[in-house]
């Protein structure tokens, strides 16, 4: 019997405005967010970052204002 490691279900995803700028971006697993995460503002500003565990918000994370702080 041949053993060999499990494919990673892990895809990287970029969601968009309307406007063409990014809205937010991490990776998926089975359709689901997981690992790290970063939104946006329309404005192009980061919004909020941090990571999933198992789907689940794990940790740290850091909201900024519109402004960017």
């Amino acid at each position: 019997m041949i053993y060999g490691q499990e494919k990673d279900s892990m895809v990287a995803a970029t969601y968009y405005f309307d406007n063409g700028k990014i809205s937010s971006e991490g990776f998926l697993r089975d359709g689901k967010p997981d690992g790290y995460w970063k939104s946006y503002y329309a404005n192009g500003n980061i919004k909020s970052e941090g990571n999933r565990v198992n789907y689940l918000l794990e940790g740290i994370w850091k909201f900024y204002t519109e402004d960017g702080l």
